[in-house]
C-alpha cells in the first residue's frame, strides 16, 4: 500500500480528520508519513465524518437560528460526534426560541423531507440552462427541501447575473 493510500485509509476509518483538497494535494512524502504516525495513535472512528443526515439537520437548525456562532462553512470539517453535540444543543434551543418548540419542530421536519417534484424539475432545468452543475438522479433523489431551496436560489442568482456554472465557483 502506498503512503497516500495508507493516509486515505486512516482518514476513511476515522483515525484522522479530513484534509482540505489544497492540503491533500500539497503534502510531501515526509508530511504524509508524519500524519500516518499521528493517525495510528488515534482509535478508529475518533474522527468519523459528519453524516448527510446530520448535515441536513444542522443546515435546518442554522437556518432557524438555533445555532448562533455556528457557520455552515464549518460543516464539512465536523466529526460525527461534534455534529451530534451541536444537534443536541440546537434541540435544546428549540425550547427557548421565540417561535416556540412546535413551530421549530415542524420547520425541522419540513426542511428535512424529500424535495418536491416541482423543486426537482426546477433544479434539473437550471442545470440544463447552465446555471447549476448537473446533478445525478441518485443525488437528486436524496436532496431535502431545504437543500433544494438553496440550490434553486443559487441557480436563480446565477441566471440573473447571467453566469454559467463553468464560470461560477
Amino acid at each position: 500500500m502506498s503512503t497516500k493510500d495508507t493516509l486515505r485509509w486512516l482518514v476513511k476509518n476515522g483515525h484522522l480528520r479530513r484534509f482540505s483538497a489544497d492540503a491533500w494535494n500539497g503534502f510531501t512524502e515526509a508530511q504524509m508519513l508524519y500524519w500516518i504516525s499521528k493517525g495510528w495513535k488515534n482509535p478508529p472512528c475518533a474522527f468519523t465524518s459528519v453524516t448527510i443526515k446530520q448535515k441536513n439537520l444542522l443546515r435546518s437548525y442554522h437556518a432557524q437560528g438555533l445555532l448562533r456562532g455556528f457557520y455552515l462553512n464549518d460543516l464539512d470539517d465536523l466529526t460525527e460526534r461534534e455534529a451530534a453535540f451541536l444537534i443536541g444543543c440546537a434541540e435544546d434551543n428549540r425550547w427557548t426560541c421565540e417561535k416556540g418548540y412546535q413551530d421549530c419542530l415542524r420547520k425541522t421536519i419540513s426542511d428535512n423531507e424529500s424535495a418536491t417534484p416541482k423543486q426537482l424539475r426546477q433544479i434539473i432545468n437550471l442545470g440544463k440552462a447552465g446555471c447549476l452543475n448537473r446533478i445525478s438522479i441518485n443525488t437528486l433523489l436524496k436532496i431535502t427541501r431545504l437543500s433544494a431551496n438553496r440550490l434553486i436560489w443559487r441557480g436563480e442568482i446565477n441566471r440573473k447575473e447571467n453566469k454559467h456554472v463553468s464560470h461560477c465557483k
